[in-house]
């Protein structure tokens, strides 16, 4: 006993998310008295293999916790007489499902008698609110989606995404869980691998948390005893143009045996799946033929009166085919593989080895207005991951079975604490993505580029505006004005369009990287030219790491008759590490236009090369001295430099970047903020380039990292928010009535930098420091803890004060959230700390190289939440039943919370501030019901509730509320 206490109390802290209060329980008495049997022996076997069994207490009563949900064949024996069987007895996960056996007298223990087991069609244990699914029902829907399935039970809603909403929640609301571990949607293995599926509507307990929606609880299907193996195969090819195939196979079956009994057993299987229209129409689709496209690529523009238009626009609904059952070019592809190991290391050890890997294709059309004519230049979004999921399990204590017991033994099996165990879960989840256009992939330079435009620069002559400033050569001419070499003048030659890349839209296009919006949309952008490239390159991918440990017992202390106490503690941790990179590749060969000769600002007239002439007005042939270019170099400029070393020019001669074929140009060529800049490149987690940076990076080293030519390198640290819980569980039950009583304990941490205030980037001085400072008379009414807002950055005028998100006059008279009162749609003016004039100055631009995070951001603090749940079940007969379930839910920000050092940099740019919220706080609600079922007929049952659920805590706005200077304000 005191070695079984120690293991609790370790556990305790160590301990997670675990098979959950699953349990098995039931009475064994003689079928024509009605005789408890005391020590009958309770065998479960699960396709074939023996999983577990107990003995029957002095009472004749018997209970197995810890099982996985599952159809298991359960037989009870006793020494005279016959056993009986009952076979397909569905177990439910989280419920206490009940079963009893009246064994007959008999001398013969060859025989069994066999009886088939029938769900009850009202349940015992209705704490828990929702529906199983077996794998029995799952082969007889009519859907092979996880989502489709779980759509069939009362209050779930399927979206045609796959996403599923509970009761009206959102669907971000909603988790998996697969063997005990959460994952991804995407995650989630074939349907024909599913030994049972729940879905939990209501009543949920406290073993899981970070959810306001539903849970759908997935348990995998395990090794069989004997070798097994199936094979199916289906397509409509040929019966309709959906084109939908799938093959799948499996096979089962044990790797190791010793007297009879399975100590190691395999199950692996395959799924692909093939559909050439993933999300098919009702109704019909409308699509250019491939001939009109063919035509229209060819010769994209045309004139009218040498006007250009898009050709498309002389289309009419001959030149249309009709309706067309199936979109062209949507293909979908996935393929799953799945796998399973199971051990038993001893009668009260095993472990569980289990993974899948999922990889799939899918063609998509990015909006409507690429469908018509378009189609056949689909991009491609590539997803897929895998995920490893190890469990060690350990029953502690006798809990042997079908052996002589001797009396010390009986006294252990008829002790206050039974069935004591715990189990250890290791799980990692990788998911990738991938977004492309299908032709270019990531040749980034393709995506923009049209062909080659010839230009040269041209040494030229030109007005002097000032001569007091100007230090050069000058040249009158007849009209007495002052001419000299000042620059050079760009000069474009033929465009030649490339024939193998682009070679439609370089017929729209304004030159490389730049393409004709007009031309390009047809029907005021109804839909898009033919040839259009996908202006998109996006890859990213998470890594999951879970640990879920939890311990169990069973206490009775006034024997199984006066009720059990089976209590649960458990303890889980999770770190995410998750990355992301858009490029929008089409401008890169106009930034390198624009970055290739920038640092050419003039002449430098100390600095003759040469004499060239040209002709003024009435003084032809003028000539005049030619100056080597002025240079000023950048400090965080590369692309000019990099450029030149890959042409072989100098830094004094001009590059044309529209020259260079695109498998000669890298992105590196680059430096990051030439990107950054530009607003063509986001990322996190990766470098500009899109390589992976180590997770130890943190959010200061984007401001301060740097590289070996000392130019900045703007790295950003990936997305790593911690999860914990911990949580205890007592489900009593006391003859028929159940009752449950939980406790959950949630920790959040975005682990990241947020903004000190979120109404500005930087610091706003206090009531109080800011009356010091100025000399001024504070009104009374105004705390010393407000914020102050002047009428103008440069004076110290008071407008108004705000407190939170009240705002105050300058009288401090309250005007609630209504700040527009007091500035009237004008700009807003903080008074920053460290404003110019102040004694204390201060950085306050955050491009500023000596910019200090601190004075604008915090770590975020942590969440801890405290979630207490209830329910109960009493079954008024066997006919009818009463059940209620109150929780609290708390949910951690699902979306909307990546913000990262590189969003707040580009802050005050027009259209970059960020929208999302790294400082949003967990979701609680509250939810309640209460209900009622009835047995109405032999196949029918009735269920009548209420329930209640309130979003009752989102504890702080999804958007940011800005008042940056000068912008106006901006919610």
């Amino acid at each position: 006993m005191r070695k079984i206490l120690l293991s609790l109390s370790f556990l305790c802290f160590f301990s997670g998310l675990a098979l959950s209060q699953t349990s098995l329980q039931g009475k064994v008495s003689n079928a024509e008295t009605g005789e408890e049997l005391p020590f009958a022996t309770i065998k479960l076997t699960l396709n074939g293999v023996l999983i577990t069994g107990t003995d029957t207490d002095f009472d004749g009563n018997y209970s197995i916790t810890g099982l996985e949900p599952g159809t298991y064949d359960v037989e009870a024996s006793f020494i005279g007489f016959t056993p009986s069987r009952q076979v397909g007895v569905v177990i439910k996960a989280g419920k206490a499902n009940k079963l009893d056996f009246g064994l007959s007298e008999g001398t013969l223990m060859d025989e069994v008698v066999i009886v088939e087991y029938k769900v009850p069609l009202v349940e015992q244990d209705n704490t828990t609110q929702g529906k199983t699914v077996t794998a029995e029902s799952i082969r007889s829907l009519p859907t092979r989606s996880v989502a489709g399935i779980a759509a069939t039970s009362a209050g779930m809603t399927a979206s045609k995404d796959g996403n599923i909403s509970v009761r009206g929640s959102r669907t971000d609301a909603t988790y998996y869980y697969i063997d005990g571990i959460r994952v991804r949607a995407g995650s989630v293995i074939p349907t024909q691998e599913i030994e049972q599926l729940q879905v939990i509507t209501g009543g949920i307990e406290a073993k899981y948390g970070d959810v306001t929606g539903g849970i759908i609880s997935i348990t995998s299907k395990g090794p069989s005893s004997r070798y097994t193996g199936g094979l199916e195969m289906e397509t409509s090819e040929y019966l309709d143009d959906y084109g939908h195939s799938l093959i799948a196979a499996n096979v089962s079956g044990p790797l190791l045996k010793k007297d009879g009994k399975s100590l190691l057993g395999f199950r692996f299987s395959g799924q692909y799946r093939h559909r050439k229209d993933d999300f098919p129409s009702a109704v019909g689709v409308y699509r250019a033929s491939e001939e009109t496209i063919a035509e229209l690529e060819a010769n994209p523009v045309s004139l009218i009166n040498n006007v250009p238009f898009p050709t498309g626009e002389t289309l009419d609904e001959t030149d249309i085919s009709a309706p067309l059952a199936a979109r062209p070019n949507e293909d979908l592809i996935d393929i799953n593989l799945t796998g399973k190991l199971d051990a038993r290391l001893s009668d009260n050890i095993d472990v569980s080895l289990s993974g899948s890997y999922n990889d799939r294709t899918n063609k998509f059309a990015p909006d409507g207005a690429w469908n018509l004519l378009n189609w056949t230049n689909n991009p491609t979004n590539y997803t897929g991951g895998y995920r490893g999921n190890f469990r060690f399990r350990h029953k502690l204590g006798s809990q042997g079975y079908g052996e002589q017991l001797s009396d010390e033994e009986k006294a252990v099996r008829n002790s206050s604490i039974r069935n004591a165990n715990y189990s250890i879960q290791l799980g990692y989840e990788k998911r990738r993505n991938l977004e492309e256009d299908a032709r270019h992939t990531d040749n980034f330079f393709n995506y923009g580029y049209f062909g080659n435009q010839a230009r040269d620069w041209e040494t030229r002559a030109s007005l002097v505006s000032n001569l007091e400033t100007w230090g050069g050569q000058v040249v009158f001419d007849a009209l007495g004005r002052p001419w000299s070499h000042q620059g050079f003048a760009q000069v474009d030659g033929e465009f030649t369009i490339d024939p193998n890349i682009n070679p439609t839209q370089a017929q729209f296009s304004f030159g490389n990287g730049v393409v004709n919006g007009t031309l390009d949309n047809l029907w005021s952008g109804l839909y898009s030219n033919a040839g259009r490239v996908y202006n998109r390159y996006e890859k990213g991918e998470t890594d999951i790491y879970t640990i879920n440990v939890t311990s169990g017992f069973d206490f009775l202390p006034g024997g199984s008759e006066s009720g059990t106490h089976n209590i649960q503690i458990g303890f889980t941790f999770e770190r995410t590490t998750a990355r992301s990179y858009v490029l929008l590749p089409q401008r890169l060969y106009n930034i390198g236009s624009l970055q290739a000769n920038r640092h050419i600002i003039g002449v430098d007239t100390t600095q003759v090369v040469g004499t060239f002439t040209q002709d003024l007005p009435g003084f032809p042939g003028a000539e005049f001295n030619e100056y080597q270019a002025l240079i000023e170099e950048s400090e965080g400029a590369a692309f000019y430099q990099n450029v030149r070393n890959l042409t072989g020019q100098s830094l004094y001669e001009y590059v044309n970047v529209d020259g260079i074929a695109p498998d000669q140009l890298t992105l590196d060529l680059f430096a990051a903020s030439e990107l950054t800049d530009q607003n063509v490149i986001g990322y996190y987690g990766y470098d500009y380039l899109g390589n992976k940076i180590p997770t130890s990076t943190k959010f200061d080293d984007f401001f301060t990292g740097v590289d070996d030519s000392g130019r900045r390198t703007f790295n950003v640290a990936p997305i790593q928010p911690l999860y914990g819980a911990f949580y205890v569980q007592d489900k009593f039950t006391y003859k028929d009535i159940i009752f449950r009583l939980g406790l959950r304990m949630d920790y959040y941490d975005a682990n990241t930098k947020v903004l000190k205030d979120p109404y500005a980037l930087y610091e706003i001085e206090t009531a109080d420091a800011f009356f010091e400072r100025t000399g001024q008379t504070k009104p009374d009414a105004v705390g010393d803890d407000y914020k102050v807002y002047v009428t103008n950055e440069d004076d110290d005028n008071v407008i108004g004060y705000r407190k939170g998100d009240t705002w105050y006059l300058p009288n401090g008279t309250s005007v609630g959230e209504a700040g527009n009162l007091i500035f009237d749609g004008t700009v807003v003016y903080p008074a920053y700390v460290g404003r110019d004039g102040q004694a204390s100055t201060r950085v306050l631009n955050i491009q500023d190289r000596d910019f200090e995070t601190s004075t604008s951001f915090d770590d975020y603090t942590p969440q801890l939440n405290w979630m207490p749940r209830a329910a109960f079940s009493f079954p008024i007969s066997e006919d009818a039943n009463f059940f209620a379930h109150y929780d609290v839910l708390v949910q951690r920000p699902a979306g909307g919370t990546n913000v990262t050092a590189l969003n707040y940099y580009y802050f005050e740019e027009p259209g970059r501030t960020p929208l999302n919220n790294a400082n949003l706080r967990p979701e609680k609600t509250i939810d309640w019901e209460a209900g009622f079922q009835q047995k109405v007929s032999q196949t029918t049952a009735v269920k009548i509730s209420a329930f209640y659920k309130e979003l009752r805590d989102m504890i702080q706005r999804r958007t940011y509320t800005f008042m940056p200077s000068p912008i106006n304000n901006y919610e």
